[in-house]
């Protein structure tokens, strides 16, 4: 009697386990948006799809049904169970809610200049016309998270910001800076310079209109022989690349490597003045420059070879558009010596000292480059607008063939 009711209790425990693990009851009706799964739980041994092109299937182990939705509509399946039971399900397959996905793109996109995102559709979509490289990249990554949700139109055609610079160099007697309204800022270390006019209070930089005013000054100092224009070139280029000037020439140097061969290399000399300007979006230019003055010096040779007398700077600065910047400091000693005497009569002793002369002459002078950036914004010309359209419209059409392979 008591194996008995052993047995029997045995029996009731094992089928209220089994109870317990039969899966739950399949849904008559489910509902999902397009990209998003589905998984449910049934042991389903074959399956019939009323539209493929609505959703999609796949068991990717036993006793599981994921479903994936491919395009809005509604379809039926007709599930056939390991059991021997057949069920009808019907799927409902909605517009994915884009609103917070734009959220999310526009997030990323914060602070990327000429890239906008929109829905256009079941699609975000990227577009700009005046973006830049580093823009265009960022605009890539972005889609790149977002496989067959956000799409790339931004164009190729890199429309960066331009700045135009005017430059003078001047070669100027160290005395003759006061009449030119500049001083030495006696209080910081370094070649800086600050305008006396115009109430400026210090710093590099001088108030554009201040840019002809100085400029008239040199002429008249040129005009008096105390001053010399070396170059006055206007240099163009985008933000952010660099603007290169060249006034002078180069000699040949050969050199020998250390298999005997030899090659020529060029030696530049001259006046170099290479700028490269960023434009912020606040209206400030930043600018790197490197300016070289190098002359060839006679008197230092090795070999067959001259040396070359070189003065160099390289600054950087912040200025804002339309202001002009001073740099000095490029200083230059020249000392020479002249003896003239009367044939015959100076090389007599004592009274020859009456028929000679001697001059001693120094000269100083410094170098002055004035820089005056001003930012330009560039935009793609109207002829260029149908190329872009029908780039975006070509890019539209891979897109649609591809999901067209895919189904």
């Amino acid at each position: 009697m008591k194996v008995r009711l052993l047995v029997l209790m045995g029996l009731l425990i094992t089928a209220t386990s089994a109870r317990g693990a039969q899966p739950p009851a399949l849904p008559d009706d489910v509902s999902l948006a397009v990209g998003e799964t589905l998984l449910l739980v049934a042991d389903v041994r074959r399956a019939a799809l009323g539209s493929g092109r609505v959703v999609s299937f796949a068991t990717p182990e036993r006793g599981q049904l994921l479903l994936f939705g491919e395009a809005p509509g509604e379809t039926t399946a007709e599930l056939w169970l390991s059991d021997g039971t057949q069920h009808h399900l019907r799927i409902r397959v909605r517009e994915r809610d884009l609103g917070n996905r734009l959220a999310e793109v526009q997030q990323l996109l914060d602070g990327v200049e000429g890239v906008t995102a929109r829905v256009s559709g079941r699609y975000v979509v990227l577009e700009g016309s005046r973006a830049g490289a580093r823009e265009r990249a960022r605009a890539a990554e972005v889609a790149a998270l977002y496989p067959g949700e956000v799409l790339d139109f931004v164009g190729d055609v890199d429309w960066e910001t331009m700045v135009q610079m005017q430059v003078r160099v001047v070669e100027v007697r160290r005395d003759q800076l006061g009449k030119l309204g500049l001083r030495w800022d006696q209080d910081a270390q370094g070649p800086r310079v600050t305008a006396t006019a115009g109430g400026g209070n210090g710093g590099l930089s001088v108030r554009s209109s201040l840019f002809s005013e100085l400029s008239s000054r040199i002429d008249l100092l040129q005009q008096e022989g105390l001053a010399f224009t070396l170059a006055e070139p206007v240099l163009s280029s985008r933000s952010g690349d660099a603007a290169r000037f060249v006034s002078g020439g180069e000699i040949p140097i050969p050199v020998t490597d250390g298999l005997g061969a030899t090659d020529v290399q060029y030696k530049e000399y001259g006046l170099i003045l290479q700028v490269r300007p960023h434009a912020g979006r606040d209206g400030t230019i930043h600018a790197e420059i490197d300016l070289e003055l190098s002359q060839i010096d006679p008197s230092v040779r090795v070999g067959d070879f001259p040396g070359f007398i070189k003065r160099q700077t390289s600054t950087a600065f912040n200025v804002a558009d339309g202001e002009t910047v001073a740099i000095a400091g490029l200083l230059m000693r020249e000392s020479s010596r002249d003896r003239a005497a009367v044939p015959g009569l100076g090389a007599m002793p004592v009274a020859g000292a009456l028929f000679r002369s001697r001059r001693r002459q120094q000269r100083e002078t410094e170098l002055l480059v004035l820089i005056s950036p001003r930012r330009y914004d560039a935009g793609i010309p109207a002829a260029m607008a149908p190329v872009r359209q029908q780039e975006m419209v070509e890019r539209a059409g891979e897109i649609l063939r591809e999901e067209a392979g895919r189904d």
